[in-house]
């Protein structure tokens, strides 16, 4: 039974984050179409970052959800501005990343 309503919860909430992703961030808006553009930049200039930003956090007493947070915001921040003003901008760099 447990496992039952495990994957009944799972579900429901997989449906219910799609609809409000659907309803909500449907349209057509600039940060959405600049992250699209970057995002495989973004991909591949996000992991030094992260793993930096772990390391720096691994000895601090701060809570799980703020390092969390901290690191997705920053690393997600820092390497779409390092792929939107400074990769995207050579005439080599833009050929392979689209």
């Amino acid at each position: 039974v447990k496992g039952l309503l495990h994957g009944f919860a799972t579900w429901s909430l997989m449906l219910l984050v799609i609809g409000i992703f659907y309803k909500y961030y449907n349209k057509p808006h600039n940060a959405w179409q600049s992250l699209a553009a970057n995002s495989f930049a973004i991909y591949l200039t996000h992991e030094p970052f992260a793993v930096a930003l772990q390391v720096l956090f691994s000895g601090t007493g701060m809570p799980i959800f703020f390092r969390v947070i901290i690191i997705t915001s920053v690393s997600l921040g820092a390497s779409w501005y390092i792929s939107d003003k400074v990769l995207r901008r050579s005439k080599i760099i833009r050929r392979v990343l689209g």
